[in-house]
């Protein structure tokens, strides 16, 4: 691998002390004589990825060659860290509005697929790895649903039962009293109070005195 020093042996004859080693053009380091059929010599990290041949150069200038004797590979990138969930806000909402909400997580990868349920959710936005926002639509049936983000590479993370979706009581319709009898502006009343008795009583007296 390339990403690290390591330690080769060769293997052949009529080495001498010390002769100079290349791996391909670049010349190495750190040449050990163990004997005249072996040398240790290290090959340094950060190689391209490749075959390359060894070059054994004794001080005289005689030289032996094997080719495409060292393979330099680059390790493979470490796969990517899983996405979990820690939660969103709001919880709840109605169904007659849309809804933006904001996920929290950690290992979010621009830009995941997220679902309510089974809905496609449209309009994710990344912000960071462990924050995303995104929109319920309005019209969605009320109940409770649990929320799935999907990152580019396939990995998942949900949560259940997380967002309840609530419809609306109906508005009840307009409603228009009839009128109540006796209350329009024709209309007029008697009253029996006191001052009625006191009419009565002195058309009775004024009765007696014409007597």
């Amino acid at each position: 691998l390339n990403s690290a020093v390591t330690s080769i042996t060769i293997n052949g004859a009529n080495f001498v002390a010390t002769p100079t080693v290349r791996l391909g053009t670049t010349v190495l380091s750190g040449v050990t004589f163990v004997s005249a059929t072996r040398l240790t010599v290290s090959v340094p990290a950060g190689l391209a990825a490749g075959a390359y041949g060894i070059t054994v150069v004794n001080p005289d200038g005689q030289s032996a060659t094997i080719a495409n004797a060292y393979t330099v590979t680059v390790p493979a990138p470490p796969a990517p860290a899983a996405p979990s969930l820690t939660g969103i806000t709001p919880t709840s909402g109605l169904n007659n509005v849309s809804v933006v909400i904001t996920i929290k997580g950690a290992n979010f990868v621009a830009t995941p697929s997220v679902k309510l349920g089974s809905t496609v959710l449209t309009g994710v936005s990344f912000v960071n790895a462990s924050t995303l926002t995104v929109s319920i639509p309005a019209g969605l049936p009320g109940g409770i649903y649990g929320i799935t983000v999907v990152n580019p590479d396939g990995q998942i993370a949900a949560l259940s039962n997380v967002f309840t979706v609530t419809v609306p009581a109906p508005t009840p319709p307009p409603v228009v009293n009839p009128p109540r009898p006796g209350n329009d502006n024709g209309d007029h009343h008697v009253s029996g109070g006191r001052d009625n008795g006191r009419r009565h009583r002195d058309d009775r007296r004024n009765s007696h005195n014409d007597d």
